[in-house]
């Protein structure tokens, strides 16, 4: 499948087709009347972005996911990556406490679990919090 094939070309560092890639998909589900991509779409295109320094591009995105579900980490992670890549230090720092005051150890065992203990981890040794890195 095509969506398959593009996680390949991302982690083989083939932004370009990747790029491409997710387009078609794109352009694939709105002949069915999407008007939203859907998640995996938003998934893969949100690594594209992240993997290439550019995602300041999903803000408008990511603070959807957030509002649709405040207490995810996964996208709450996302926003603090987004605002600390933009240079929002502060507004990355309030997301990294809100996430730290969060039960990490209760976080489900799913897909974005890996993706937002590492993206937190990363944030927390970027702002010199290093105990709470260790703690991740």
């Amino acid at each position: 499948p095509l969506a398959t094939r593009t996680m390949r070309l991302l982690y083989t560092g083939r932004f370009d087709s990747a790029g491409q890639a997710l387009r078609e998909i794109r352009d694939h589900e709105s002949g069915f009347g999407r008007a939203e991509p859907s998640f995996r779409v938003e998934m893969q295109m949100f690594n594209l972005l992240w993997m290439q320094g550019r995602m300041a591009e999903l803000e408008a995105a990511v603070r959807r996911f957030v509002a649709r579900n405040p207490e995810g980490p996964a996208w709450r992670a996302a926003m603090a990556g987004i605002f600390f890549q933009s240079g929002r230090e502060l507004d990355a720092r309030a997301e990294l406490d809100r996430l730290l005051e969060s039960d990490l150890e209760a976080l489900p065992r799913n897909a974005a679990w890996f993706w937002s203990v590492a993206e937190t981890a990363e944030l927390a040794i970027v702002h010199d919090s290093t105990d709470d890195a260790e703690q991740l």
